[in-house]
């Protein structure tokens, strides 16, 4: 509300009379949070669930959702950027179109018509307008895997010749564009067909098999899958971020600490020492501190107790005053 309120040329109401933040309403936000219950973030989802939903695709529009939902598993997508959304015009983020969609074999890129485009070595998507300008443009690369089922070069192939297959093709479509051959009609897919593809497959694998249920899985569970697989795997930190485009740790969010694997080592690792000694450094810099505190006050007592030199009456009003009113130390200097 705030927001709108700037926008149209208002005074910000969260700002006091002298510009700065209301210590009222800070107060009432710290308040609120304090009483907010703890954002729930969705599950990251394993490999298995992406295989269960590619081997239970075998009608054209599950086959095409599949295949989107696992490439975007490879580049850490956000649903906005493979699927069409609610209220989808109002995004700052662009959604992949084929034209972003680069192959490399070798040292030569292949044109999309290319008929070995499923060998390809490395698939390249180059994102475009992000929620921050610090990932605009960015190219991401990912090799191909030595997976039969799970592999980021096949998926994007796929969808390209899906996508050239269908009547006056463009390049500059989003890649959730959907052509039935049956209806003749145009038929994006949204997100809500991702949200309940993975919901499905969770079910049918049950949560004795995952540890959780379908209402605990969505779109955005496929970010954390992305990262919760590099972590697993020991991917640096860095890399996690760079190739999720993520510009701080809030990733980390993703991470989920009841996870077995998360914690795998873990107690073995922590009886690595048997014992170990604590060098007393903090007490030795207490009782320095200590001494040459002691020192600098005899310094500043023996000081304040030599009587000035003034015998002018120039000076500060202080000098001034002590030279006319009988001296009284309270030590002797010897």
């Amino acid at each position: 509300m705030a927001a709108t309120i700037s926008a149209s040329g208002g005074k910000d109401p969260r700002l006091d009379k002298s510009g700065k933040p209301s210590l009222l309403i800070e107060r009432q936000i710290n308040s609120y949070k304090k009483v907010d219950p703890k954002t729930k973030h969705q599950k990251a989802i394993p490999p298995e669930v992406y295989r269960f939903i590619l081997r239970r695709a075998t009608l054209p529009r599950n086959r095409a959702v599949a295949e989107l939902l696992c490439s975007a598993l490879f580049f850490a997508m956000r649903s906005c950027e493979y699927s069409k959304t609610q209220r989808h015009h109002e995004k700052q983020t662009r959604t992949i179109r084929p034209c972003d969609i680069t192959f490399i074999k070798g040292n030569k890129i292949l044109s999309h018509d290319h008929p070995h485009l499923h060998k390809a070595d490395i698939v390249i998507v180059t994102f475009g307008p992000q929620k921050s300008d610090a990932h605009r443009d960015e190219s991401i690369p990912q090799e191909a895997t030595s997976d039969d089922e799970l592999n980021p070069v096949w998926h994007m192939a796929h969808t390209i010749r899906r996508l050239r297959s269908y009547p006056g093709y463009d390049k500059e479509w989003p890649i959730y564009t959907y052509y039935d051959a049956k209806t003749k009609r145009f038929a994006d897919i949204k997100s809500h067909e991702i949200k309940d593809t993975i919901q499905s497959a969770v079910t049918a694998i049950g949560p004795e098999v995952l540890g959780f249920t379908a209402e605990d899985v969505g779109t955005h569970s496929n970010r954390g899958a992305f990262a919760m697989m590099l972590y697993l795997s020991g991917a640096p930190i860095f890399t996690i971020m760079k190739i999720g485009r993520w510009l701080s740790d809030a990733f980390l969010d993703y991470i989920e600490q009841q996870v077995l694997s998360f914690s795998k080592g873990i107690s073995t690792k922590m009886l690595h020492s048997d014992t170990f000694f604590n060098f007393p450094v903090k007490r030795q810099i207490q009782e320095t501190t200590m001494k040459n505190k002691d020192e600098t006050n005899t310094t500043n007592q023996i000081a304040h107790c030599r009587k000035p030199e003034h015998t002018k009456l120039n000076g500060r009003h202080n000098s001034l005053r002590d030279q006319f009113r009988p001296s009284t130390w309270p030590i002797q200097l010897q």
